[in-house]
Order: C-alpha cells, then sequence, then structure tokens
C-alpha cells in the first residue's frame, strides 16, 4: 500500500470518526444514588447484566435471579405512577412501566401476575378488548404506587428463559435505557472479568474477507494477561476480544461494564455499557462477532467500528479502531475490561507485522450500495444499510430434493453466518399453486441449524412477496395443516380438569398461531398463552360456577388453518 493510499484511508477514518462520534456524550457520574431501592426484597443477584451480547440486540436491563422460583415480592422502586401495562406471549410478558417525579421510568417485566388491584383493573381491560395480548397506557396519576408497594410477583412470562425479573432504568424523555447498576442498586462483586480469548482480524479489503485468527492468552497473575509474539499481516487489523464477567454468590455469565484499547500509549478504543437507545440495538450484530455469537455462542467485542456501524455508545474511537502496522513493525496492545464494580483485568500483546499477500478481491455488495440480486425464480432489492462492510454474498440455486414439500425452487442465500442489518423484500416465483391453495403457499425460512420459518407472506401478481432479515435457505411450501391442539390435565373419566385452571397444548409447524380463542356456554373466556411452551391456559374465575359447562377452543394459524376443540366438563 503507498504512503497516499494510506493517508487517504486515514483521513476517511478521522471523518467518520468526527461525524460519528458518541452523541451521548460523556461518561456520566451523576446518577441519583438514593432515590431508587432495589425491585426486591432478596440479595441482587444479576443472570443478566446491560448491555450484555444476546442474539440481535443488547440486552437493555438487568435480570435479577429470584433463587430459581416464581413468585417473588416485585416493589415499586420509588414513588411514581403506572404509566404503561404490556402483556405479551413473548418478548417481555407481562410488564409493568412506572413514571417517577425525577425524570426516571422504570419497567418490570417477565411477571408471573400483578397485585390484586392491577390484575382486577387488567382482567377487565382483556375482557372488553376479548384479548390476552393488550398495551394500556393509564392516565397519568390514575395507578399511583409507593416505594417499596408489591405491584407484582416475578415469574417467567414472554421470550424468558427461566424464573427471573428483568429490571430497566429509562429516561422518560428518550425512553432510552440507562444501567440500573449506575444509580446506587447494591451488590456484592469484587471478581474481576475472565478474558479467555483475543481475535485478530485483516481489515485491509473488508471484516468479511477472512474469518479472522483467535489466540488464547496467557495469565500471569489475576486479571493480568500476556500475548506474545502475535504476528498480523501488514496493514489494518483489528482486535475483539472474547470476555465475561461474573459476581459473588452468582454462577451465571455476564457481560462487562467497559473496555478500553491502546497501541503503544494511544487510546483507540473505548466503550461503555451506560446507555442504550432501542433504535439502534441490532448494531449488536457489527459490535461482536455476530459468526462467533451464532455458532459458538462466544462473546467476541469488536474493539473497532465497522463502516456500516452507527452504533453511538463508544466513548472515544481514533480511526475507528483499526490498527495500522507497516511491514516490520510492531506495537504493544493493551485491552483493559472492567466491571461495573470497577474490578479490573488487563491484556498487554506484542504484536509484529510481516508481508501480506493480497489476492485481488471483488465484493458484490457494501453499506451504501442498492443492489439488485435477480435469479430464476427469485428477486430481491438490497438496500442501502443492510450490510456492515463490503461483502461477496453468495447465491445458490439448490436441488429441490433437499426439501420435502418445496414448492418453488430452493434460494441459498449466502453460505455462512452474516448478519443483515435492515429488512429487504424477496419475491418467489412458485411452481403452479392451484386456485384452491394459493392462499396457504407462503414463503419459508429455514437457518443454518435446519429450522424453518413461514414468513407473513403475500402474493404480488404472479409471485410471492415477503419481508426477510436473515440469511439461509428460502422456500415457498404450502400450510394446509390446522394448529395440533390437546387438552393437557384433562380427567376424561370424570370430566374434570386438574387443578384450578385448564391447560390446552397449542402448536403450529409452520405459519405460526395467529389467534386463539375459548369459550365456556358460548361467552368468551380468557386464554393466557405461553409462546415458548405452545402452552394455553384459562384460570377458573366468576365466568365458570359450579356445575357442568360447554368449552370450546379455537386457534387459527397465520393461514388461516383453523382447528376447534370441544369439551363437556363439570367443576
Amino acid at each position: 500500500m503507498s504512503l497516499s493510499q494510506t493517508s487517504k484511508i486515514l483521513f476517511f477514518f478521522s471523518l467518520l470518526y468526527f461525524y460519528g462520534k458518541d452523541s451521548f456524550g460523556k461518561e456520566k457520574n451523576s446518577y441519583p444514588q438514593n432515590y431508587f431501592s432495589s425491585p426486591l426484597a432478596i440479595p441482587i443477584s444479576p443472570a443478566g447484566t446491560f448491555c450484555e451480547l444476546r442474539s440481535d440486540h443488547f440486552h437493555s436491563g438487568l435480570d435479577i435471579g429470584t433463587n430459581e422460583k416464581t413468585g417473588q415480592h416485585v416493589l415499586a422502586c420509588a414513588d411514581g405512577f403506572i404509566s404503561r401495562i404490556k402483556i405479551s406471549a413473548v418478548g417481555y410478558g407481562k410488564a409493568l412501566y412506572i413514571s417517577h417525579p425525577n425524570g426516571y421510568t422504570t419497567v418490570y417485566a417477565h411477571l408471573e401476575k400483578f397485585n390484586p388491584t392491577l390484575e382486577k383493573y387488567i382482567r377487565a381491560e382483556q375482557y372488553k378488548q376479548k384479548k390476552f395480548e393488550i398495551e394500556i397506557y393509564p392516565n397519568n396519576g390514575m395507578l399511583p404506587v409507593k416505594k417499596g408497594e408489591i405491584i407484582a410477583y416475578s415469574g417467567n412470562t414472554g421470550s424468558s428463559g427461566g424464573p427471573h425479573l428483568h429490571f430497566e432504568i429509562r429516561d422518560t424523555k428518550t425512553e432510552h435505557a440507562l444501567n440500573p447498576l449506575l444509580f446506587g442498586i447494591k451488590m456484592h462483586d469484587n471478581i474481576k472479568p475472565i478474558i479467555k480469548t483475543v481475535k485478530f482480524y485483516n481489515l485491509n479489503d473488508s471484516y468479511y474477507a477472512e474469518e479472522g485468527k483467535a489466540y488464547v492468552p496467557v495469565l500471569k497473575s489475576t486479571g493480568d494477561y500476556r500475548l506474545s509474539g502475535t504476528i498480523v499481516g501488514e496493514g489494518f487489523f483489528g482486535i475483539s476480544v472474547n470476555t465475561t464477567d461474573q459476581t459473588n454468590g452468582s454462577n451465571g455469565v455476564n457481560g462487562v461494564y467497559s473496555i478500553e484499547m491502546y497501541k503503544d500509549s494511544i487510546l483507540m478504543f473505548k466503550w461503555n455499557a451506560e446507555e442504550l437507545d432501542f433504535d439502534q440495538t441490532r448494531y449488536i450484530n457489527a459490535f461482536m462477532d455476530y459468526r462467533e455469537k451464532e455458532k459458538n455462542k462466544g462473546n467476541f467485542y469488536h474493539l473497532f467500528k465497522l463502516p456500516g456501524n452507527r452504533l453511538l455508545n463508544y466513548i472515544s474511537l481514533k480511526d475507528n479502531g483499526y490498527i495500522y502496522l507497516q511491514k516490520n513493525d510492531s506495537a504493544k496492545i493493551t485491552i483493559s475490561v472492567a466491571d461495573v464494580n470497577g474490578n479490573k483485568s488487563t491484556l498487554v500483546a506484542s504484536v509484529k507485522a510481516v508481508p501480506y499477500l493480497r489476492k485481488p478481491l471483488v465484493f458484490n455488495y457494501g453499506p451504501e450500495k442498492s443492489t439488485l440480486l435477480k435469479r430464476p425464480g427469485i428477486e430481491i432489492d438490497f438496500e442501502p444499510g443492510t450490510f456492515y462492510d463490503n461483502v461477496n454474498l453468495i447465491y445458490s440455486n439448490l436441488d429441490i430434493s433437499l426439501i420435502k414439500g418445496a414448492y418453488s425452487n430452493i434460494h441459498q442465500i449466502h453460505h455462512t453466518y452474516l448478519p443483515l442489518h435492515i429488512y429487504n423484500y424477496m419475491y418467489v416465483e412458485p411452481f403452479q399453486v392451484a386456485d384452491k391453495y394459493r392462499d396457504k403457499a407462503l414463503i419459508v425460512y429455514r437457518n443454518f441449524e435446519g429450522n424453518d420459518r413461514g414468513l407473513p407472506t403475500v402474493w404480488e401478481g404472479s409471485r410471492l412477496k415477503a419481508k426477510f432479515r436473515n440469511v439461509g435457505k428460502y422456500y415457498v411450501a404450502l400450510d394446509t395443516l390446522a394448529p395440533t391442539v390437546k387438552f393437557i390435565n384433562l380427567d376424561v373419566k370424570n370430566q374434570r380438569f386438574k387443578g384450578n385452571y385448564i391447560a390446552i397444548e397449542a402448536k403450529d409447524i409452520l405459519s405460526g398461531i395467529a389467534s386463539f380463542n375459548g369459550f365456556i356456554d358460548g361467552k368468551w373466556v380468557l386464554m393466557e398463552y405461553d409462546a415458548k411452551k405452545d402452552l394455553l391456559k384459562y384460570f377458573f374465575d366468576e365466568n365458570c360456577t359450579k356445575g357442568e359447562h360447554k368449552l370450546e377452543i379455537v386457534v387459527t394459524d397465520e393461514r388461516k388453518n383453523e382447528k376447534r376443540l370441544k369439551q363437556v366438563f363439570k367443576v
């Protein structure tokens, strides 16, 4: 690379740094320390930390362990009023939002149930709307709460992977999530983060040009790591660090709070987990090594910023964290990783550049390009902002015999893990579909693990159209099968349900469940839905008095295939 080329690239990086500089400003240390109390009466034991690396998103709060049980008292952290209530079969499950007079909002999610007053209010609204999934914005001051008041009970609803409380503190005005552990909520922690692996990437052409090379650092003493004799190719390279944290009394593996990187004595990179804009959360797929996360569950934090990454959490960036070494140059790289309590681990690596034999590379897609992919049977117009760096996207038309029931060519979009940031539309030509099956046709996505998921699909002329945001296999199928629905706790002989509820398993293998309704003696009753368990539940209430009743369950999938289940039962 000539000196003039190098100067141009460095100038380009300096522009990116100037215009992409952290809009959150400086690190803040002025959060109120005695205003909020703990949302639980038990000691804080993090099962997940703020801005922890998750699939396709940063974790937006603090997951607090509840001793692997549901039903712990959830307490209002400060005076205020309930400003939002949301109930969903996925995501946060049952969640409460409390607005406080100091300009912050606290969020309590994955709840099992609410206190009796709230429970009555919410159930009345569900019956009014005849829906399980609802979102309510009560008038300001309509539902006041006092600090320490029991507002709900911890649970495992929504997309929760186990009993815990998901807790957030947000700036009410911006709706940005803030790190709850910066507000004086105490926990015992004197354990330093662990640095497991360091990975080096050649960035002369594109991050996606090569897989990257990993090195295991040597631990000399507690929190002090060494890596000697590391060889990189001349030119630009980047580094990521596979690091996790742990707290006293917890077996959970958590994310870290801050990372710094120096080249010799120059600060190249600084990031912390202080604030999160939800509109930017998917940029995590550029912030971390996406392939390592999806394939190996590794937590590799990139210490550089890709051209298509618009994340604003960076405190300091020089040349976007890209390190440049000419042939035979060497440098000392120092990486410091800390948790929110100031426990710090440091890695020092000696790096030397050797000649790099570059092959000419051609990239057909880039972060700022709009490019049309048009092949027999499929068309995709990739919009600017889809990719984080230049990429040579590979398309393959696969043998139709690979997937039983395929009603089109099988279209393989790329061959390995590659994140797409925004949705794009694909248009797929199916084989001839009889008129009676047109409303059953849909585009299906198959991921690298072999799991199928039907996409919301519409006809546009002779083609099918769907939004997508993942690479993998795509094909057309006909979903003509109704959901499977069966009772779980029915005592058939006595026509009674065991326990104080009716439990029903409801599954759909392709397009997914779109709606569900339960009726007792022809009257709509509230069925609670746990999507991760494929479970519908009705808890006996005033709508089901003692005696004999007629129950009807109606479950419909996205392609309007319907299953009805009827049963006479006694209470």
